[in-house]
Order: C-alpha cells, then sequence, then structure tokens
C-alpha cells in the first residue's frame, strides 16, 4: 500500500468513533460506481470498453457474489454497510413492518420510509453505520449520487455522524404524481436540500422523462457529480450509482439490442469518470471500484403468488383493508423471490403455507423463521433480521438461455411479460455479479478467483481510506487484490464450498432443495440455491 499509516486518532461524531489513519501525502481518495444489475459475462471489449480497461490494468474479480436477496435495496445496502441483510436489518426492496406500514408493503429505499424507520429506531433504521458515514465521522467530505433513490442507504440525514465543510452531499431521484395528466415522473433530490439549486444552477434541471436506455438521466447525475458536486475538489469518497442496465434489462432482458446499448451507455459514463480524474492529475491517486448490486435473469413465467395461494385456501394479500387478524397473511413480492408474513406467527398455519409451496411449479429454495422438514431457516440464509418475514422462498430459476442466447431463465412474480427481466432469486446468474478494481493500491492486471461478495467492498474502502470500521461488519479486506506488502507472504485462508440439502416426502411426491455456500476468510457467500418437486 503506498500510503504509510503514520498515526492513529479516535474521532467521535454523533456516537460513531472511529480510527483514523493519517495519510502521506498526496491524500488517497476512492471513487466507487455502480452499474445496477450489470452481469460479469457482458464485461467485454466490444460492450464495456471502459470497463475492460480498467480490469486490465486493475483486478477482476471472477467469483464475486450478491447478498440474497439478490435485489438493490438488500445489496445497495450491504456494499454501503459491509454487512449481510442478518446484520444490516434490510432484507429486500419491498417488506412488511406494521410500524412503518401497518396494511401494506413498502419500498425500504423510499425517502419517506427511510426518515420514519430512523424516526423509530433513533438513527438505526440501518443497524450500522455506512462508509459514507464514517468518512464523514473523521471530518472528511463525501458525495453519493444515483438515478435510483437506493443513494439514501448510503448517506441519509438520520444516519450522518457529524457536518462537514463544505457539506456533504446525496443526490438522489425521486417521484412525484404529473398534475393533472396521471401518473408520475422522476425528480431529483438531495441531501441537504438546498444542495438541489445550486446543483440545477450550473448543469440544470434533471428530465422528468425515463427512456429506455434511460441514457440522459444517468448522463446528467454523472454531470452534477463530474462538473458541480466535484467542481471545487474531488473528495475522499464519492459514489455514483447508475440506473442502467438495470432498467432497460428489466424492459427487454439481458442480451437484447437495448440492454446492451444500456450497458454501452453506463460504460461511457464511467469513462468520463476516468477522464475527468486523468485530467485533473488524480487517476494516481485514486482507487475505483466498479461493482454491480446482482446480475440477473430473463422471466420465463410469471405468477400471482397472492391469487394463487388464495386458491389453495389461505388468506392471502398484498394489502389489507383492515387492521390484520391472525391468521392472514400478507404476501410481499420481490420479483424473484417472495416474503410471506403470516399474522400471529401460528406454526400450524406456517406449517401448511410451507407443505403447500412444497407440491407448487414455481417455488424453489424456502427459508423459514422456524424449523420445518425440507426448509432451511432464515439464519442459513443469512436473513433472521429482527423483522424478518416468518417464510422467505425464491422462484424457480434454470440456466436455459433466453432468445438473445443468454443463460438465465427465471419464474417471476408479478406481472412481467415473458422475456422481459428480472432478479432477486437464488439463480446462479443473479447472485454472481460484477467486481473491478483499479488504482494505486490495487494489483495490476489479475484475475481473482477467490471468492468475493458485495459485503467485502465497505471493509476494503475503509481499509485503503486508513479507517477502523466503527461497527461490525461480516465482509472481510481484499487482501488478495491489494498491492501493499502486508498481503505478501501469507499464507491464504483456503475457501470451503458446502451442498446443503433438505428434503421432504409426500403421499405422491418428493421436495428437495439445495443450497451452495462459500466460506472464505471469515466471509459467507451463496452461490445459488434451488428445489425440485417429483413425483414418486
Amino acid at each position: 500500500m503506498r500510503r504509510m499509516l503514520l498515526c492513529l486518532a479516535a474521532v467521535a461524531f454523533g456516537g460513531l468513533v472511529v480510527s483514523v489513519a493519517a495519510p502521506k501525502t498526496p491524500p488517497r481518495r476512492v471513487v466507487l460506481v455502480v452499474l445496477d444489475g450489470m452481469r460479469p459475462d457482458f464485461v467485454r471489449p466490444d460492450t464495456t470498453p471502459n470497463l475492460w480497461a480498467l480490469a486490465q490494468r486493475g483486478v477482476f474479480f471472477e467469483n464475486h457474489h450478491a447478498v440474497y436477496l439478490s435485489s438493490t435495496e438488500a445489496n445497495g445496502t450491504a456494499i454501503a454497510t459491509g454487512a449481510l441483510p442478518r446484520t444490516s436489518g434490510i432484507v429486500g426492496n419491498r417488506e412488511f413492518r406494521p410500524a412503518i406500514e401497518a396494511r401494506r408493503s413498502f419500498d425500504t429505499q423510499g425517502p419517506d420510509y427511510i426518515a420514519k424507520g430512523d424516526a423509530l429506531t433513533k438513527g438505526k433504521y440501518l443497524a450500522l453505520p455506512t462508509i459514507a458515514a464514517q468518512v464523514q465521522a473523521t471530518g472528511q467530505r463525501t458525495v453519493v449520487a444515483s438515478t435510483k433513490s437506493v443513494a439514501l442507504l448510503f448517506d441519509r440525514p438520520g444516519g450522518r455522524h457529524g457536518e462537514t465543510v463544505p457539506p456533504s452531499t446525496d443526490l438522489f431521484t425521486g417521484t412525484q404524481n404529473r398534475a393533472g395528466i396521471g401518473g408520475s415522473e422522476t425528480i431529483a433530490l438531495s441531501v441537504p436540500t438546498d444542495a438541489m439549486k445550486v446543483i440545477q444552477d450550473a448543469v440544470g434541471v434533471l428530465s422528468g422523462t425515463l427512456t429506455y436506455p434511460n441514457e440522459v438521466q444517468d448522463a446528467w447525475t454523472t454531470t452534477a457529480v463530474l462538473d458541480q458536486l466535484w467542481r471545487e475538489e474531488v473528495p475522499v469518497f464519492t459514489t455514483l450509482w447508475l440506473s442502467e442496465p438495470d432498467y432497460t434489462q428489466h424492459q427487454h432482458g439481458p442480451g437484447s439490442p437495448e440492454a446492451l446499448a444500456a450497458i454501452r451507455s453506463a460504460d461511457r459514463n464511467l469513462g468520463r469518470i476516468v477522464e475527468v480524474l486523468k485530467s485533473r492529475e488524480l487517476l494516481d491517486q485514486t482507487d475505483i471500484f466498479v461493482v454491480s448490486d446482482h446480475g440477473f435473469s430473463t422471466v420465463g413465467n410469471s405468477h400471482d403468488v397472492a391469487a394463487l395461494l388464495r386458491q389453495a385456501g389461505f388468506d392471502a394479500a398484498r394489502e389489507f383493508n383492515e387492521e390484520p387478524k391472525p391468521g392472514q397473511v400478507m404476501v410481499v413480492g420481490n420479483g424473484g423471490s417472495i416474503f410471506l408474513y403470516v399474522i400471529g406467527h401460528d406454526r400450524t398455519l406456517t406449517q401448511k403455507l410451507v407443505e403447500h409451496l412444497q407440491t407448487t411449479e414455481y417455488a424453489s429454495a424456502i427459508f423459514a423463521r422456524e424449523t420445518f422438514d425440507g426448509t432451511f431457516t432464515l439464519a442459513e440464509g443469512a436473513l433472521d433480521s429482527p423483522d424478518a418475514p416468518d417464510v422467505v422462498f425464491s422462484m424457480r430459476w434454470s440456466a436455459e438461455t433466453s432468445q438473445f442466447g443468454v443463460p438465465g431463465m427465471l419464474y417471476s412474480d408479478g406481472r412481467r411479460a415473458r422475456g422481459s427481466g428480472n432478479h432477486a432469486s437464488l439463480s446462479r446468474f443473479e447472485m454472481h455479479n460484477t467486481l473491478v478494481a483499479a488504482g494505486p493500491d490495487i494489483r495490476e492486471g489479475a484475475r481473482s478467483e477467490t471468492p468475493s461478495g458485495n459485503i467485502d467492498v465497505a471493509p476494503t474502502i475503509l481499509h485503503l481510506l486508513g479507517i477502523e470500521p466503527g461497527g461490525r461488519m461480516d465482509g472481510r479486506v481484499l487482501r488478495e487484490a491489494l498491492r501493499e506488502s502486508s498481503a505478501a507472504g501469507r499464507e491464504p485462508p483456503k475457501s470451503r464450498t458446502d451442498r446443503i440439502e433438505r428434503g421432504k416426502d409426500f403421499e405422491k411426491s418428493r421436495w428437495r432443495q439445495y443450497l451452495l455456500v462459500t466460506r472464505y476468510g471469515g466471509s459467507f457467500y451463496i452461490d445459488e440455491g434451488g428445489a425440485t418437486s417429483e413425483p414418486k
């Protein structure tokens, strides 16, 4: 590591105490770029020339993992905190927590819901501090910008630990109803709120029109960072989260001409970041991480799970008209996985629900709060947060190819058409995602087969910035990718992949489910999971 750690000082802001290393000049910077939904098999010279070039001068992580659920909010939180869902408290894009929404599920990245969650928990909507909060606690400025609301999970008012001068900025998007014409449009928001006027005066107003690819909005967000939020200085830590290729892959499917155009659009914005750093003579002082939150699959079949459960005799709903009663089931769809909340937590009812799922064509591996034959516990999937559902199950998936020759087909909850895209299941094509790192502290021209995951990003970035984590992290420092001498000469730990199986025999059918889990250096990664229900 080029930066010598000269001394340590304990710094406290808002109750968070971190140890800060005094770096040798020039100061180190880290830029984290998230390409939402970027599959690693599309990192190629023709589709991502800038990302490909970055990988050639840095490290491409060939065995990288999302956390389960392979969804945006669960993995955005994992990247920001270095924590598994059980530790961070965020298990999916949508959850049911009666204290926040009494009769329906809510979007865990929604600004109003995050604010309410922080108010209810005294700033602990996320159970531990983010990278941005810990950098801010040292008095150093951060920038977080996203063409999605997920940026609030990186840096929100209730999670901040101290003010910085100039102020740290969080730029993100939300929606508002279009007066008189129905529907909604995308708007830009910021923390602090008065930062938005300065940004708009400099780069104009964000277009409220969402297109596929979402080139205009992603380019605007990138411009806001480069031309305004970086105008005076490039801060110690920056996150830029782009909406593509996720948005377009949802609409047209991975590998479609539209999705490939979206990947090229995202890659161009990455190229702009590299060029600005180069022009300001900061490239050799900046470590760049490019990660995706999850992979992607093509929808083969769609099912309305709530309707199917009602047909099977369960009192299941996606929203309650009145206060829920014991025996009812709240169904919360997350695309490739489903959350089932049994009101009153009745074990007999939950067992009937599990046994029914084990006879269906759409359910794959099942996790439950309690132990039932043929299922995994929530703990085995790292899903056992305080607000976790009673039952979580992945939808079925296969390695079959789509019309565009892309492997990975998925049964999806909801109304997505065949050939569109989705994620959040235990498919290997969603649980394996992209990570590339390059910079002065990163090894050059390497391809790492060592298991890694989104939970390892935060520990590694804080390590490079000389900051001791202020809270428990489930991830590890990716020392195998670093140039620092402390990584040399060590006997690397050995990885171990276990296949965990559960089964249950019925009168006329046989249920079998499995989970592939890899452990390395104290970290826990899920490779994939699946299930079969076959007649005897």
